[in-house]
């Protein structure tokens, strides 16, 4: 019997590493070669079932040795019965997948380019578009937990966008679209980046360029995305909602002053992080028949920090000025913002099982307070046959520093003396004790 460090063992395992390499090789040039052809022949048939619209592909290139795909020419016809020529597509797709795919059993993707994307978008009435269909099946609520993914170095160039919004008969185009991002991660691992945050497109012949800002230091890369908004038309934008909602805006504006910032470093995870703050003005939601049911002067939100990858939210004191709620009791005794709350659309998934939640990092938020001023609540009955009117005015309340423990939260409440409880057929007159009617 021969050693293993015999020169017979030795004879024997590198013939066997040999057959193994040239196996791999072999192995190699023929998904090189056939595999391409293989997958065309796939994923248009797959595609084609899962959007119920009609998918060609061209060339597809596929490199195992490079762990590379690209994929040409992908076009997305319209549904049945629609005039469209194409719903969707993009010129090329090229996707650098990382051997680190293999360890996490996840897709980690080290580089991914799409050139040429196409959306053509019909808003066919109120709440319905020509791709609903596809949102009323996605949004379906499921128990799957959300997929792992890193992908890093997305490139998106010279996208369009076609908005045909037809109840209006007006057209609206976003076009020469440009958007890189250094990461999209919720993996423990970190990459190699390249790319600075950017987003430019003409937006109905308008130009657009938001800029990013690079912190570059020996073991970290740190860039930033600014994201300002002025006056921003709130019902202009929610007239677009793909689900219908239980409420009308008709007026409002939004500021905001935010920055996204990607971190990476040789010690954490990367991290997206948005900080900042969102003022919403003059706003007023009424009940879909007309009657008034929120307003408000100004609500300030700041943004201490913001981490979606990492479940972590932290808010400062929020300020409200100049809230107007209206509470209606209808003839049927059904009270209006129960039937908003029951009318809202549903999340897109459902909580995950009790196991999953512990595996995952859990939900860590926190506020610094919220300051309500100058507010008042109103009261309609109609559930009697003679309406019952109330209103209490000039309202001061807040809430101190308050986070997912609920550990101390610090509440008050006042009214000053010059705040009224108004109903008809009783007196009318200001409380003598702070946050309570007379």
């Amino acid at each position: 019997m021969n050693a293993p460090s015999s020169p017979g063992f030795l004879h024997r395992a590198g013939k066997a590493v040999i057959w193994a390499g040239a196996s791999l090789v072999l192995l190699g040039v023929l998904v090189f070669f056939a595999g391409p052809p293989i997958a065309r022949s796939l994923l248009t048939d797959l595609l084609s079932e899962q959007l119920h619209r009609p998918v060609s592909l061209g060339p597809i290139a596929i490199n195992p040795f490079l762990m590379t795909v690209k994929v040409a020419d992908v076009s997305v016809g319209d549904k049945a019965g629609g005039n469209l020529g194409e719903t969707a597509g993009f010129d090329e797709l090229f996707v650098d997948l990382d051997i680190a795919s293999l360890y996490y059993r996840a897709p980690v993707i080290k580089q991914f380019r799409l050139v040429g994307p196409r959306v053509h978008l019909v808003r066919e009435a109120p709440g319905r578009y020509n791709i609903s269909d596809l949102l009323d099946e996605w949004l379906k609520p499921s128990d799957t937990p959300p997929a792992k993914f890193s992908v890093s170095n997305i490139a998106i160039s010279n996208g369009m966008l076609r908005f045909d919004d037809r109840p209006p008969g007006k057209q609206h185009v976003v076009a020469d679209l440009d958007l890189t991002l250094p990461f999209v991660s919720n993996l423990p691992r970190q990459a190699e980046i390249h790319t600075e945050p950017r987003l430019s497109a003409k937006i109905n012949g308008a130009p657009l360029s938001l800029e990013g800002k690079s912190k570059p230091f020996a073991d970290s890369h740190e860039s930033e995305l600014n994201l300002d908004l002025a006056s921003v038309d709130i019902a202009q934008y929610l007239a677009y909602s793909p689900t219908a909602l239980p409420f009308t805006v008709g007026s409002g504006r939004l500021d905001t002053e935010l920055k996204i910032r990607f971190r990476t470093d040789a010690q954490k995870k990367p991290s997206l992080a948005i900080l900042g703050w969102a003022d919403i003005h003059d706003l007023r939601i009424a009940e879909p028949a007309g009657q008034p049911l929120l307003s408000l002067g100004k609500l300030h939100v700041p943004l201490e920090v913001l981490e979606p990858l990492a479940n972590h939210y932290a808010i400062g004191k929020i300020d409200v000025d100049g809230l107007e709620a209206h509470a209606r009791v209808d003839g049927n005794g059904a009270l209006n913002w129960l039937e908003v709350v029951g009318g809202m659309p549903r999340g897109a998934a459902a909580p995950p099982p009790p196991e999953q939640q512990r595996q995952g990092s859990p939900v860590a938020w926190s506020m610094a307070g919220l300051q309500l001023s100058g507010s008042s609540v109103h009261w309609l009955d109609e559930s009697n046959g003679k309406p019952l009117k109330a209103s209490i005015t000039a309202i001061e309340a807040g809430v101190g520093k308050i986070d997912a423990r609920l550990a101390e939260p610090r509440w008050q409440a006042s009214r000053p003396r010059d705040s009224r409880w108004n109903s008809p057929g009783l007196p009318t007159a200001a409380s003598p004790y702070p946050g309570h009617p007379h």
